[in-house]
């Protein structure tokens, strides 16, 4: 996943976000560079050109997460994340975020402590995925939005 993450803040930066890379960490002997972990859902955007088009401005903390998910048309305009944002839109839904801060205590990467028992996944992985607090934007209704605050 890292590295979709990394390809997806490239796109992000393409599009004129301000994203800044967290420092690396290391896990179980390797170096990874936890966030801002993006996802961007194939239903958002198909291709370089789509995503220039939905996203523009805008900046994103190195702690933050950023899920992007359905087949409604999102358009983000300087958006500050410094969190967790999730935002989905069925289809039919044309949604804008326009200038929305969104700062809580998201998401957070943390090692597995020494001794612990765990599940096989994370004793693989090394690590879990601590889920504090997320803002949900969600659009289940088709309609035109706009989310300003």
């Amino acid at each position: 996943m890292a590295d979709l993450y990394a390809a997806n803040r490239e796109l992000l930066r393409l599009a004129g976000m301000k994203v800044v890379d967290a420092p690396a960490m290391e896990l179980m002997g390797i170096s990874i560079i936890p966030g801002p972990r993006v996802v961007l859902a194939p239903n958002f955007a198909l291709g370089v050109g789509d995503l220039l088009h939905k996203v523009s401005g805008g900046s994103m903390s190195p702690r933050s997460t950023l899920i992007v998910q359905g087949p409604g048309d999102i358009r983000i305009e300087n958006l500050d994340l410094n969190g967790t944002l999730i935002v989905r839109a069925v289809a039919g839904a044309n949604v804008v975020l326009k200038g929305l801060v969104v700062s809580n205590k998201g998401w957070a990467i943390e090692a597995l402590k020494e001794g612990r028992r765990a599940p096989e996944e994370l004793r693989v992985r090394g690590f879990q995925l601590v889920k504090y607090e997320q803002r949900v934007i969600e659009f289940s209704q088709p309609g035109s939005y706009v989310v300003d605050e």
